[in-house]
């Protein structure tokens, strides 16, 4: 499995989730959807409501989020006590936990700051989604009822829901309901394994690596023993590579309604990565540069054996398209485009694909997009072949060069030369044999070299002005 570029058919699906804020607007629940892990749900039971108490039952049914990352995050309203003269309590659930913290939060425009060990004035607690603990009085990390939760009610301690709490002063200059939450939150901790499959740290990440083992070990509910966990430790080295002083691959992204495949797709993509599952083990490559470890030529060659194919590019993507915010730029909404252009004059059409990379930098962008037209049009060979038992060492992903009589290239002097490829697939065939089936490699659409991002200027937050994630013209 790998990560791909989302089609033209999709578009209109994708452009709606940018509609409204600029910032990433959370849909959270009380009950979960299909594809995330069973017995997590949050039930309320019966329990008297008063006037000033309003339940929001409106959240109910909607498919909890599964985040990674930093994200800014309005969530949902579970929870709003109106009882109090001078205040309102509110309740925001986020998604699921365990979350790692608050970088910031701001109500109407204002900010407002953690509460925890102080007397009860304006401000918020944190409660992460760990695990639900039995007791009353809990505060920011903790998972027990909020000190702030309201008399009259049942009691809920929201296990494995990440959730804030806020004491909303009165504002009788503006004294309407309307309630403008949103915050800057680090999400989901990710637990970090050795070579060996020990675990080690447990922290948060956006390394999409870790991410991805996250999804196998908590969505799929896979056993450690499928795991090549040697693989995932070198993918996450390769993903914390800097490039131009950053990380080359993070993953800022979140999953509502998504099935297990789409969101191991999406996180793929982010990291250009492989997933393979070959004598029982699941591993990730992500893809780069590499050295060819095999060369096939009519000496072990099956004889009759070798098949090539040019491809047809017509239908291909030639213009992919990045679509994400700007970290950089204050959460810019910013669309990123890599053509194909002679390939577009030689069809005489455009041929677009989209991709949703979440929140991202610029030249992760850049570079994404470029390898995504690089994979579709510049390597659109393959060859088929049947090798001896030389190449029985040979995995997927693995570059080999072959060189045959049957072979189209060939040197300027009219003889077949060596020609690089990528294994996609290998499998058994009669003794002493192995099929092979490659796509063209080139080393060229791997570079890490970056675009600069567009520069845009974006108001500062003030008190009762603005709220973070808009950028003016």
């Amino acid at each position: 499995m790998r990560g791909e570029c989302t089609t033209e058919t999709q578009r209109s699906q994708r452009k709606a989730e940018y509609i409204g804020f600029a910032c990433v607007v959370f849909l959270c629940v009380l009950c979960l959807c299909p594809c995330l892990p069973a017995g997590r749900s949050v039930v309320i039971t019966a329990m008297p409501i008063s006037e000033e108490t309003d339940l929001l039952t409106a959240v109910l049914e909607r498919p909890i989020v599964w985040a990674y990352g930093t994200h800014i995050v309005a969530g949902n309203i579970v929870l709003m006590d109106d009882s109090p003269t001078d205040h309102r309590r509110v309740f925001v659930a986020l998604g699921d936990g365990e979350w790692d913290g608050v970088d910031s939060l701001y109500v109407n425009g204002e900010q407002y700051f953690d509460r925890t060990g102080l007397s009860d004035a304006a401000g918020f607690l944190f409660h992460p989604g760990k695990p639900g603990v039995a007791g009353t009085g809990g505060e920011t990390g903790s998972q027990t009822v909020c000190r702030w939760f309201p008399a009259g009610v049942t009691q809920l301690n929201f296990s494995h829901t990440a959730y804030a709490s806020l004491w909303i002063p009165r504002d009788h200059s503006a004294p309407g309901p309307d309630l403008d939450i949103r915050g800057f939150y680090r999400t989901r901790k990710l637990q970090e394994y050795n070579s060996s499959g020990t675990p080690t740290v447990f922290q948060y990440s956006a390394n999409p690596a870790w991410e991805v083992l996250d999804v196998l070990l908590n969505l799929y509910k896979l056993g450690t023993a499928r795991i090549d966990f040697a693989s995932f430790v070198t993918a996450a080295a390769d993903c914390v590579a800097q490039v131009g002083g950053f990380n080359r691959f993070e993953g800022h992204v979140f999953f509502t309604g998504e099935s297990g495949d789409q969101v191991l797709d999406r996180l793929l993509t982010l990291c250009r990565g492989f997933l393979s599952d070959y004598a029982g083990k699941i591993s990730l490559r992500v893809d780069q540069a590499r050295g060819s470890q095999h060369d096939f030529t009519m000496e072990n060659i099956s004889g009759g054996g070798f098949r090539w194919n040019a491809g047809d590019t017509r239908k291909k993507p030639n213009k992919v398209v990045c679509q994400f915010r700007d970290i950089a730029a204050d959460y810019a909404f910013v669309e990123h485009y890599a053509d194909r252009e002679a390939h577009q004059t030689k069809v005489n059409k455009v041929t677009r694909a989209e991709l949703d990379l979440g929140n991202s930098r610029h030249g992760q962008a850049f570079r994404i997009a470029n390898y995504l037209a690089g994979r579709s049009i510049d390597v659109p060979a393959t060859a088929r072949l049947r090798g001896l038992q030389d190449s029985f060492h040979l995995m997927p992903g693995d570059v080999v060069r072959i060189k045959h009589d049957a072979a189209p290239w060939t040197y300027v002097s009219g003889q077949p030369d060596f020609k690089s490829f990528e294994v996609l697939e290998c499998s058994d065939a009669a003794a002493d044999e192995r099929d092979f089936l490659l796509q063209e490699y080139s080393a060229a659409i791997y570079s890490d070299t970056e675009e600069a991002g567009q520069a845009l200027a974006s108001p500062a937050i003030a008190a009762r002005e603005g709220v973070p994630g808009f950028v003016t013209a």
